[in-house]
């Protein structure tokens, strides 16, 4: 029997048992001939583990190289930003624009910890590059 482009096949079972429908696409729909459906799982065979190490060639290494000196930028200018944000309350004369500055301190103090640890992950990949031969 084919419904909606899936084969179904009908599975006799000993007598005072329900009858059962298995989907071959993937998913298994179990149900029962009084309306109740529920999702199952067919087994496969597992998938191959994901490869550990990128190929080492002119091309990696230079993609490798560009994306650790964007973190390392993206540190810096981050760091700066929190470290503006946290220190100009102290150098703006106005009262009322120190006022609204300073209660922007929780923006300056997540800008600055989002920079350190940008900087500090662009150290790690750093610092396990030049370990390995």
């Amino acid at each position: 029997m084919i419904a909606a482009g899936r084969r179904l096949a009908f599975h006799r079972e000993p007598p005072g048992t329900e009858q059962r429908i298995v989907a071959f696409s993937g998913a298994a729909l179990r149900g029962t001939l009084t309306g109740r459906a529920q999702w199952g799982k067919i087994r496969c065979m597992p998938l191959p583990n994901a490869p550990t190490r990128r190929p080492n060639n002119p091309g990696t290494r230079q993609a490798d190289k560009k994306a650790n000196n964007e973190l390392l930028i993206k540190g810096i200018l981050c760091s700066l930003i929190g470290l503006g944000v946290l220190l100009s309350p102290y150098f703006i004369t106005s009262p009322g624009m120190q006022g609204i500055v300073a209660k922007a301190s929780l923006v300056g103090w997540f800008a600055l910890v989002l920079g350190v640890a940008f900087i500090g992950l662009y150290v790690r990949r750093r610092m396990t590059a030049a370990v390995k031969p």
